[in-house]
């Protein structure tokens, strides 16, 4: 009980906002430090919060989204040190997972939109727009541009058999379409598993 009475001090609750301010500081000035390394951030930050009330707790998660400037943005992922956080009982930050812009997000969104749009005219053996085809094809030729490294080999794989999907279909083979469809999908859902 103490130890809950000591949570609750002035002095708990200034350091946790003295420590939030900080961050706050350093993220208007564009300078952050991680992992005792200061980088540079440019404009594109986003910030998610996430509020919930359980029991007699109020718990918040605060997600905190950061593009680096310029030649940092290659320094390896050892400057981004795991750091334990507060109350966590062991667990590690997700530091091997990297956020990705919200235009790229966008963009991912948008594309699966078409892909099912896609799926259901070839699904009901018809042919997809022409302009759902090429907005969808230029989407991920941009998309392949923010392709991370290690999952671009795939991306790429799928957009060829995407394109040979559409090439099927345009020739009227759609049950060979139907086929290829199964196959993208589940190329897709092998990579989410893998690196999502």
């Amino acid at each position: 009980m103490a130890d809950d009475k000591q949570s609750c001090s002035p002095e708990n609750l200034r350091g946790v906002a003295s420590e939030l301010r900080r961050l706050a500081d350093q993220i208007e000035a564009g300078q952050i430090t991680v992992g005792g390394v200061t980088l540079s951030i440019c404009n594109a930050v986003s910030l998610k919060v996430k509020q919930k009330l359980m029991g007699g707790e109020v718990k918040f998660d605060l997600s905190l989204t950061a593009s680096l400037m310029g030649e940092e943005s290659s320094l390896p992922s050892r400057t981004a040190s795991p750091m334990a956080t507060k109350g966590g009982k062991g667990k590690k930050s997700k530091t091997n997972k990297k956020s990705r812009p919200y235009e790229v997000k966008k963009m991912k969104k948008a594309i699966a939109q078409q892909w099912k749009q896609i799926s259901n005219a070839i699904a009901a053996a018809k042919m997809p727009n022409s302009a759902l085809q090429d907005d969808f094809l230029r989407l991920c030729d941009q998309y392949d541009q923010a392709a991370g490294e290690e999952w671009r080999p795939f991306w790429q794989e799928s957009m060829n058999s995407m394109k040979q999907l559409l090439k099927l279909a345009q020739d009227g083979n759609f049950q060979g379409a139907m086929l290829l469809l199964a196959t993208i999908n589940n190329q897709k859902k092998s990579c989410h598993k893998k690196y999502k």
